[in-house]
């Protein structure tokens, strides 16, 4: 339970600050008041020897 006695959020979404959403908007919010517990959904590809892709896992990696 939060501080106000409210339900806990836990949510599937996408990275954290990587493509700001409405999602992400209204949970900065919410994370006022209540906890919330965001999980960052995995890729639906498979990752690619390209510098993108190497890239986008040492960012991962280093948090």
């Amino acid at each position: 339970m939060s501080r106000l006695g409210g339900p806990d959020f836990i949510v599937f979404s996408d990275d954290w600050g990587r493509h700001p959403s409405s999602c992400q908007h209204l949970f900065r919010h919410i994370a006022l008041e209540h906890r919330v517990l965001w999980v960052e959904t995995v890729g639906l590809r498979p990752p690619l020897l390209t510098r993108a892709d190497l890239c986008r896992a040492a960012e991962k990696a280093v948090g």
